[in-house]
Parts: structure tokens; sequence; C-alpha cells
């Protein structure tokens, strides 16, 4: 692996310095099928499932191969199969805050297993909009703020304010979405936040502002979950992988941290959610 990975840097060096247009691609190694595990307890009453697939070779345009013959637990209650790979508990099912959630799977004559702890999210104070004119900076605030800058677009920026009073360290990440009169934009696992109250103030009202401006008609939703150290850390990594990678499970040239046990890949994760909309 190691030697792949320099390969790749240098390969990358190489391309950054020389211009091409002959499609090149790595001899990277095919590992055969892995499961792939993507789960999620959360205190959103009946959304909480365990999806269950099998990666497929890193060049491969083929669809990833879903499975729903495995028996799955969480905590001793089972998820029944509801196709498509997805497995999830009899209504209703609400995941407890500060309960440990213990996940097995057997497939094939193989175990897998993996441990979640479910924090509490902090609350949210309160949202506001303010329209900037083009090239203009957002409001920004303490403890996060906006990008800030010039040259961006006209448009409303959105921010909102909370009081983390959790002991550090706790961790929570945000999607963002945004409906229009034609569609909804889910911006989930491409442009996804990520906040660590380690580095942010205690008992203190904090802002954060949206990473961009909204015209006006927009609504704007953002969905924030706590999650453990290891779902964070799985989420920060995915950020780090290139743009064009075809996808998370599609063997990469550096493979994912995971919280599985067993030889699988994935992560299994627990969430308190909070969220807001907020028309412009």
């Amino acid at each position: 692996m190691k030697k792949m990975i320099k390969a790749i840097f240098v390969l990358s060096a190489i391309l950054f310095l020389v211009e091409c247009k002959q499609e090149i691609k790595l001899d990277l190694p095919n590992n055969g099928q892995v499961l792939i595990v993507q789960g999620e307890i959360s205190t959103q009453k009946d959304t909480s499932y365990v999806k269950l697939s099998q990666t497929v070779s890193y060049y491969s345009t083929d669809i990833i191969p879903t499975i729903n013959n495995a028996d799955v637990r969480v905590n001793g209650i089972l998820f029944k199969s509801k196709g498509n790979g997805i497995f999830m508990p009899d209504t209703p099912y609400v995941g407890v805050i500060n309960t440990v959630y213990n996940l097995i799977i057997n497939y094939n004559g193989s175990t897998y297993t993996s441990s979640t702890l479910l924090d509490e999210m902090f609350d949210i104070d309160r949202v506001d909009s303010v329209f900037y004119p083009a090239g203009g900076s957002g409001p920004g605030g303490p403890g996060g703020g906006g990008p800030g800058g010039g040259g961006r677009k006209e448009g409303y920026a959105v921010q909102f304010f909370w009081t983390d009073t959790r002991t550090p360290p706790k961790y929570t990440y945000m999607r963002i979405g945004r409906t229009t009169l034609e569609i909804l934009q889910d911006s989930f696992l491409r442009n996804i936040v990520l906040m660590d109250n380690s580095v942010t103030k205690l008992n203190t009202q904090i802002s954060r502002e949206l990473p961009r401006h909204y015209p006006h008609g927009d609504t704007v939703t953002a969905i924030l979950k706590s999650c453990d150290k290891n779902m964070y850390y799985f989420l920060q990594a995915y950020q780090m992988q290139t743009s064009n990678a075809p996808g998370p499970f599609q063997i990469p040239p550096a493979n994912l941290p995971t919280n599985i046990i067993g030889g699988a890949v994935g992560y299994f994760s627990a969430c308190d959610v909070r969220s807001f909309r907020k028309g412009l």
C-alpha cells in the first residue's frame, strides 16, 4: 500500500508539470469484493438504518451491488431487510441519547461488529439572513463566521447561532440543501461542514455563516448531527479524497478509516439531530 500511494504522489507531480491529453490509469490491485456497511442510529423516529453493499473495482462503472440476505442486529434488535440493501427495525424506533449501540452483522459465514455512542447535540438559538450585494463579504461571527472575502455573488447570507454546553471533545457535522422553484439540491458528503467543540468557545453564543450566498426565493435547509470521533474522522478523510473519485467505496488509492471490525469498510454512527429551514 505504501508503494502504491508513493507511486500516486509521483504520478500526480508529473501530471501537474507536464500537459498531457493521454488517459492514464494506475495499475491498482483489484482486492475483490468487500462488504460495505453504512449505518446510522438516529433520535429521529424511524430513520435508523443499516445499508449493506459490496465494493467494486476502482475504475469500474458497474452499479455497486447491494446485499439483502444478512442477519443484522443492533443491541439485540433485528433490523429487517427492506430491499436495496436497506435494513431497518420495526416501528417505532428512536435512538436514545448517551446510549452505546452495538452492531452485529452475520453474512456469508462471516461476522462483522461495530460500536458507537449517541452523543447529545446542541440546540440552535436562532437563524438570521442578511442580503449582500455582489462582491461583498459575509457577516462572519465569533467562533465560526463566514468565509468572507470579495468577489462573492449577490444574495442572502444565512447565519445561525448556538450555545454549546457539552464537555469537549464533542463532534458535529452539518449538511446543507437548498430548495429552488425547480429542485432540491443536497450537498451531503460533497460540501459537508465539520465542527469540533474543542476549538470553539463553550457556554458562549457562537455564530456560523453557511458557506455561500443564496438568491431571493430559495429555502435553505441545514441538518446538524452529533457524531463520535470515528465518524468525524471518516468524514474528514472523505473530504480529503480527490474530487473526481468515482465514489467513497470503489476501492480507492488510499482506504478510508472504518470502525467496522471483521474486514468490512464503511461506518456505523449514532446521532442526535437538529435542523432548520430559512426562506429567503
